[in-house]
């Protein structure tokens, strides 16, 4: 009886793991924690890194650089690092943006043609920076965008109110100031954004930013795991 009575234990058992096994199929999770929009590997965050992006003429205006990924996400936060000069402060804002229409991109010259519009994807946030602190800023989701290479190209759009305002862009080189050196991953859009005015519905790239400088700004999944050191320890 004791034999038999341990057989069908193991036999529920087995029958629990199958039926677990078959709902998580159901539910796919991504298989990516982070994402990056530009590497901060080898960087020193120093304060050559901390680059102005918003002249006095780009104020307010929103500029978009893409994260870099290839597989799913389930996004719970994006963060970039910022600052701004001496004693004086500057409001920063970061939102999310989507590209889902490729069908707009012409594939052999992707400024020709229509514009690429991108989507909002849920909320923004603001942070006011005053000084050379670095502080980070954070996008938090209480409602996770999925995201999928699969479906959309994702960009990461950001604005400064305050040509004082600096943002975290890794140079080519630690410590290098060398715009030659320097790709130009970010883009300029048809937007513009404030405290008192949420970042717009559509955006659409009109070309590259007058700077050749991008941000890093890093995307961590609801699992998380510690890739690019203190950046994102928590």
């Amino acid at each position: 009886m004791i034999q038999w009575g341990w057989i069908e234990n193991i036999a529920d058992l087995s029958k629990k793991i199958l039926s677990l096994e078959a709902e998580l199929r159901k539910k796919k999770l991504g298989d990516i924690h982070e994402i990056e929009t530009v590497p901060c590997i080898a960087q020193d965050n120093s304060s050559t890194d901390m680059r102005q992006t918003h002249v006095s003429s780009d104020v307010g205006k929103v500029f978009a650089v893409p994260f870099k990924f290839s597989g799913e996400i389930a996004l719970r936060r994006i963060s970039l690092v910022c600052a701004a000069t001496g004693e004086n402060s500057a409001n920063i804002g970061l939102c999310l943006y989507a590209l889902n229409d490729l069908s707009r991109v012409d594939n052999l010259n992707a400024k020709a043609g229509q514009k690429p519009e991108l989507k909002k994807v849920l909320s923004e946030q603001w942070l006011n920076v005053s000084g050379t602190t670095h502080v980070r800023l954070d996008v938090e989701y209480t409602r996770e965008p999925f995201l999928s290479s699969a479906n959309a190209i994702y960009f990461a759009a950001w604005t400064i109110d305050d040509e004082e305002g600096r943002v975290f862009c890794p140079n080519s080189v630690a410590g290098s100031i060398d715009a030659s050196k320097s790709f130009r991953a970010a883009f300029q859009t048809n937007g513009t954004a404030g405290v008192s005015s949420a970042f717009p519905a559509t955006l659409s790239i009109t070309g590259n930013a007058n700077i050749p400088a991008a941000p890093c700004v890093v995307g961590r999944s609801r699992v998380g795991i510690r890739v690019f050191g203190s950046f994102t320890d928590d």
